[in-house]
């Protein structure tokens, strides 16, 4: 049971720009969508110690890590339904066999919400980097499919209007 002021998963999703129309299109039957925003660390190489400097009990100094990257990347499952092909919506799986693999790509609440005062964003240019197709003997077939962003992204919070 979710619980009465937390956000509800089931109103967030993601939006793919369709390269012909460029205009922004929800994913068809989405289950599951995850933004994941981590940061690459990277350590200065050090010198060998001299043996009478070589730490072997007590004091292990700590690594001194500086950030050298962001990086950020979408992921979705979407359940294949019934008409999902022919539907209006887009088909990440043809956009790869078409070789149109930079897409623009957004991960946000659907404005039509009505559990919060603001909606939010996550948008910006990435790659699709995964497509893979589940058809299990029992249960429904699903796609899972990765963007990784190239680039930065956007953060965007806007107050609803309705």
């Amino acid at each position: 049971m979710a619980e009465k002021n937390s956000l509800s998963g089931k109103v967030v999703g993601i939006q793919v720009q369709d390269p012909e129309t460029e205009e922004m299109t929800w994913l068809d039957c989405q289950v599951d969508a995850t933004l994941n925003l981590t940061t690459e660390t990277e350590e200065e190489d050090a010198c060998k110690p001299s043996p009478d400097e070589i730490a072997t009990t007590g004091d292990v100094p700590f690594g001194d890590f500086t950030a050298s990257k962001r990086i950020w990347d979408i992921s979705v499952s979407q359940k294949i339904v019934k008409g999902i092909f022919e539907a209006a919506g887009i088909d990440i799986a043809d956009l790869w066999v078409q070789g149109l693999l930079t897409v623009q790509v957004e991960f946000m609440t659907n404005p039509n919400q009505e559990v919060f005062a603001y909606d939010i964003m996550y948008s910006g240019s990435a790659i699709i980097t995964g497509y893979t197709l589940n058809a299990p003997e029992t249960g429904a077939a699903t796609a899972d499919i990765t963007f990784q962003g190239t680039g930065a992204i956007t953060r965007t919070v806007v107050p609803r209007t309705s």
